[in-house]
């Protein structure tokens, strides 16, 4: 959907994650390095004090990015389960341990702004992603080049 994303951008805005074993994007961000206004390199890693701070607030305030360190993960392959629930459901899954139960499991919220949205078990506004490894030679079943390709043009 960001046709032109950059790497500091991605960093700064968190990008996506899949979970406790698949952080953001900004979560594998290891090191910096950063080009001030009087023209010198500073390089920050991940054992300074304020390098979350630093690296969520990067946006040019430090200067400009010019290298980073990132750790790589091996390649996997996911199947994704998608679910939908209420807000009231929700908030239930998590407190019987969603997030501590499922290593790679994401969730979107769409508000409804209406007056009982929280308590309401009939409005199911809220997508649960669970994502499942399995074997990389595992064909792809939801995906279909030729149509998003079609559908881009």
């Amino acid at each position: 959907l960001i046709p032109y994303v950059t790497v500091a951008g991605l960093i700064a805005a968190g990008g996506h994650g899949t979970g406790r074993k698949q952080p953001s994007f900004a979560g594998l961000v290891r090191g910096a390095t950063f080009l001030t206004e009087g023209g010198k390199e500073v390089h920050i890693d991940d054992t300074h004090p304020d390098f979350a701070t630093i690296m969520g607030a990067n946006n040019g305030l430090f200067g400009i990015m010019v290298d980073v360190d990132i750790e790589c993960i091996p390649a996997k392959k996911m199947q994704l389960v998608m679910e939908r629930r209420s807000v009231a459901e929700f908030m239930e899954d998590i407190e019987n341990g969603l997030f501590l139960r499922d290593d790679y499991v994401s969730a979107m919220y769409v508000p409804t702004y209406l007056p009982d949205e929280m308590t309401n078990t009939g409005v199911e506004n809220v997508v649960i992603m669970r994502y499942k490894p399995v074997p990389l030679d595992t064909y792809d079943v939801n995906h279909n080049q030729s149509t998003t390709e079609f559908s881009q043009e």
